[in-house]
């Protein structure tokens, strides 16, 4: 089972150059995908680096818990509030 407190402060621990870091890895591994902030691999990738771990153990995990990974990293990304931190 995943840690979804664990992830969602791993998240929001995250900075611009975090995510810019993970961009370009992702970019190496020749993922071309026109949106990243919405792509399946990169934010798998960004949730690895939020839980400290590789994005390989994440790919793993059963089904369930992948996309649940998945969709609480792209409902972060994309899910505003009402005053910034």
């Amino acid at each position: 089972m995943v840690d979804l407190e664990k992830l969602d402060e791993g998240l929001s621990k995250l900075t611009g150059l975090d995510y810019e870091e993970a961009a370009r890895a992702e970019r190496a591994t020749g993922n071309n995908a026109v949106a990243l902030a919405t792509d399946e691999r990169f934010l798998i990738r960004l949730a690895a680096i939020a839980l400290e771990t590789n994005a390989n153990e994440l790919k793993a995990l059963p089904i369930k818990d992948y996309m649940l990974i998945y969709s609480r990293t792209l409902n972060f990304l994309f899910t505003s509030e009402a005053t910034p931190t």
